[in-house]
């Protein structure tokens, strides 16, 4: 191979990684304002959050508030009964290698334990998805609160859609369905269709 070729070959490889960094920087300046937007995006969104529901120490009771205007719209009590015990492997907000943002509480435990409902309501859903939540109700506790309950293993006979419930009935048992990392109840607690703490209603730990 002649000297020339030599050096149009290696040319080529020295233009083929300065071009490999020109790409990965640009792939750089594209993705940062993307990751500040879902930083930023995040951190409104726990503004959002920790204002919707705050305890009131003086009165002992939970205000619910107004996600526009701020104010109280509903009060409500606070809950003593967790809707299941166990272990809590991940807390709300907390990061975890499938998702930065984890919406409720993860409550570890036996496959099979009864879950109960932690507030009066309605069944708004009690079905299967074979992702996400897998087995799971949700119940509407009033006009601005809904519980969750994921990754059952079983759904009680007797929870349909539609029907009025108290605090402490049995709903179904802890289970490992749809995505989940092992058997524990994903614990989740929504007003105006956004997250909450759990912990902002219950006191203790489950």
């Amino acid at each position: 191979m002649s000297a020339q070729a030599i050096k149009i070959i290696g040319t080529a490889f020295s233009m083929k990684k300065e071009i490999k960094y020109i790409f990965f920087t640009l792939l750089a300046i594209i993705m940062v304002p993307i990751f500040a937007v879902m930083i930023l995006t995040q951190a409104g969104i726990d503004l959002v959050s920790d204002a919707l529901a705050t305890f009131d120490p003086q009165n002992l009771i939970i205000d619910i508030h107004d996600p526009l205007t701020g104010e109280v719209v509903d009060h409500v009590d606070q809950s003593v009964a967790w809707p299941i015990t166990g272990a809590v492997t991940l807390e709300y907000r907390e990061r975890s290698p499938y998702q930065p943002f984890h919406t409720g509480i993860d409550i570890a435990g036996p496959i099979g334990d009864p879950i109960i409902a932690f507030m009066d309501g309605e069944v708004v859903y009690a079905d299967t998805i074979n992702w996400g939540f897998g087995r799971h109700v949700k119940i509407s506790s009033g006009r601005y609160i809904t519980s969750v309950y994921a990754h059952l293993d079983t759904i009680d006979q007797n929870i349909k859609v539609g029907d009025t419930i108290p605090a402490g009935t049995i709903i179904g048992t802890r289970g490992n369905t749809g995505w989940s990392t092992g058997p524990h109840l994903h614990f989740q607690t929504n007003i105006f269709g956004i997250p909450v703490n759990p912990r902002t209603f219950l006191q203790g730990n489950p």
